[in-house]
């Protein structure tokens, strides 16, 4: 069992999230969880878990069968991935079953899993089921994407929006579990991989958990961590908007993506590296930073808008695939624009 299911919250108090547990209490002390609930927010920060849990509180159960439900392992909850299940026909084979009395006093909880991948014709054969939901059953919708929810499932929901957790929440998360592992963080160790997790609770627990497989005598380096993230992500940020800015070479943009995946980089981690290293060349411009810029504030704005269409939801076969097509593109374009001024 990874650490990142072993180590999941056992109760609503154990949320990390305050604004989250403060919502999702209100709804148990007034003993009135909604019939069907859409939990919003980035991936990481505990929607399914948290739906996990009031699937629990629903059917009244122990801390054994607690334990099950939340790490998946209870008949009592369904959980539906509508990115692989998004068709109509998935839907309407839930229809012949969520009608049907479980003939027991549990109440059935269905979690939709990045449940925004749904078909049109699918959306319109659940909304069917959400308008008049059958008694002891219970709809959680997962989302990473809200604006993807159709107008009219929107009205019918009660929304909880989930967001990135704070750099507290996480060192206190990464900390509990560290202690329960017998493992002692570097101070500088632990600011890496918290930034690296960027406000996702399961990242964090990951990267803790790689980390601990090199630890000695179980200490965590900062060199141990630069190591295992694939050695200063943010100077190879830089290096690659290098060779899109400045050398303009699609050839070298090629290369330089061989060469991450040779050196086995983890993708998520150098996403967010370019991700943060441009935002800061934003804000800094902005803020009118005297020390020397990769990049100008308008650039950077552009940059990010750019980076921020490529689609990270969807799996890919090749690593890195759609960040190397995006930056193909944009050195195409550079280049091309650099040659017509001159």
């Amino acid at each position: 069992m990874s650490w990142a299911t072993k180590y999941r919250p056992a109760k609503i108090d154990d949320l990390c999230l305050e604004g989250v547990k403060e919502k999702v209490r209100t709804f148990v002390e007034a003993k009135k969880i909604p019939a069907v609930l859409l939990f919003a927010g980035p991936k990481g920060t505990g929607k399914t878990t948290t739906a996990r849990l009031l699937a629990a509180i629903l059917n009244k159960v122990d801390e054994k069968e607690t334990q099950k439900i939340v790490q998946g392992q209870s008949y009592m909850v369904t959980e539906i991935d509508a990115a692989s299940h998004n068709g109509v026909d998935d839907v309407r084979a839930l229809q012949e079953t969520v009608y049907i009395p479980s003939g027991m006093s549990e109440e059935k909880v269905y979690i939709f899993d990045e449940v925004h991948m749904l078909s049109n014709s699918a959306w319109n054969a659940l909304l069917k089921v959400l308008e008049e939901p059958p008694e002891k059953v219970t709809f959680i919708l997962a989302t990473t994407e809200k604006h993807k929810i159709p107008a009219t499932i929107l009205s019918r929901v009660v929304a909880v929006d989930f967001y990135q957790a704070t750099t507290a929440e996480l060192i206190a998360a990464v900390n509990r579990v560290a202690r329960e592992e017998g493992l002692t963080l570097e101070k500088e160790a632990l600011k890496q991989m918290v930034e690296l997790a960027d406000g996702s609770f399961r990242d964090a627990i990951k990267m803790l958990e790689l980390a601990s497989l090199g630890a000695k005598d179980g200490l965590v380096t900062k060199e141990q961590m630069e190591k295992m993230a694939g050695s200063n992500l943010e100077k190879r940020a830089s290096e690659l908007l290098e060779i899109m800015m400045e050398k303009k070479e699609v050839t070298a943009v090629q290369d330089f993506f061989a060469v991450l995946r040779e050196s086995g980089i983890n993708e998520d981690w150098f996403n967010k590296a370019l991700w943060r290293l441009v935002y800061g060349q934003l804000v800094a411009g902005l803020k009118g930073s005297k020390r020397k810029m990769l990049l100008k504030p308008k650039v950077a704005h552009s940059l990010l808008q750019e980076l921020n269409s490529i689609s990270r939801q969807e799996a890919q076969v090749i690593p890195f695939l759609n960040l190397e097509l995006k930056c193909l593109d944009l050195t195409w374009r550079i280049k091309q624009k650099s040659e017509q001024k001159k």
